[in-house]
């Protein structure tokens, strides 16, 4: 007996240090498990679903049921799980306009967020990061071609339970694509550029650790830290993805008037004033807004008319124009009361 208690605990070492961790999301939309899933249930890792199981319902309530903390897939086999959900990913950029838009629009966001946390886990991936670039470009198309679905996207994923660095870039870039559109004042083209800009400027925090972008009271060295966030996303992108030196501009300069969205107001001064262009403000005055609507580990979401209010005490006394478009663009399409204006 306690040769075998030996041996277990042997195997459950051995284990420990072959196990990648996953989230359930990761296996929503497979129709069985692709691979054996552990669950560390009471101080054991265990086969808490095996391959080729069924998943539906009744399969995921016994993964929970069984009290599994976490899930876990072995290291070989988290490489397939990963590239099976990369798969459906491009499956369903390709056909996104095929049968029902809202449901793939849904389906779509929710695979480009997951596709996200796996490059936020290897930057330098280029498989993954062309893959990102190419589905997030194609859900941009689409939303140009159908503006009524912005408000139905941005609420589902504002729903879902991404960590905002996550959740983040697209939340701006809905709004940011839909804002820009009904300024009439740029080409199709240029939105789109526009919109990949906006969704891919904090790629550089996936080089900073998620403790240090979940704390409310940053030190000064922490602050420094994120602050640099912009010219870490400029090195992970350049020679990487086709955007030209303006964009590469605006990712730079897209916190002149806030740090992360508009958590830590960090205004120039007189003397070092930045000069920033029309797109620039564009693009820093949505992330300020979806950065307040949206949850963080330390505060809750504001409403959107509070979030409004926060970008008209920074930026609305001197950008009053840019800052109406905005307001009536959220009146048409978020259904948002005129108390803003």
């Amino acid at each position: 007996m306690k040769e075998m208690n030996i041996l277990n605990s042997l195997r459950q070492n051995n284990l420990s240090f072959k196990l990648v961790p996953i989230h359930i999301r990761e296996l929503i939309y497979f129709q069985e498990v692709p691979c054996d899933i552990y669950g560390y249930v009471n101080e054991f890792f265990v086969v808490v679903m095996q391959k080729g199981l069924l998943i539906n319902k009744d399969s995921l309530q016994q993964v929970i049921n069984l009290g599994a903390d976490q899930l876990f897939v072995l290291d070989d086999d988290y490489k397939l799980l990963v590239k099976k959900n990369q798969k459906i990913l491009l499956e369903i950029s390709r056909s996104l306009s095929i049968g029902d838009v809202i449901a793939n629009g849904k389906k779509q966001v929710y695979y480009l967020s997951l596709n996200l946390e796996y490059l936020y886990q290897n930057p330098t991936d280029d498989e993954t990061l062309l893959l990102q670039y190419q589905c997030i470009k194609s859900l941009g198309r689409l939303l140009l071609a159908k503006l009524s679905l912005i408000p139905v996207l941005f609420q589902y994923l504002l729903d879902q339970t991404y960590h905002y660095s996550v959740s983040q870039p697209l939340l701006s870039s809905l709004i940011l694509l839909g804002y820009l559109k009904s300024t009439q004042q740029f080409s199709e083209k240029d939105i789109i550029s526009l919109f990949l800009t906006s969704y891919f400027k904090d790629i550089g925090l996936s080089i900073i650790p998620k403790t240090c972008l979940d704390k409310k009271d940053l030190n000064e060295e922490e602050k420094k830290l994120i602050s640099q966030h912009q010219q870490f996303s400029i090195e992970i992108l350049s020679g990487r993805i086709p955007l030209g030196v303006n964009y590469f501009n605006i990712i730079n300069n897209h916190h002149v008037h806030s740090l992360l969205g508009g958590d830590v107001v960090t205004k120039a001064n007189d003397q070092n004033e930045v000069l920033i262009g029309a797109e620039t403000l564009f693009v820093e005055m949505v992330d300020i807004l979806a950065a307040m609507i949206s949850k963080r580990p330390y505060r809750d979401g504001l409403t959107l008319y509070s979030g409004l209010q926060r970008i008209k005490d920074i930026l609305g006394k001197e950008h009053q124009q840019e800052f109406k478009l905005l307001v009536w663009f959220l009146q048409k399409f978020f259904k948002l009361d005129d108390k803003s204006s």
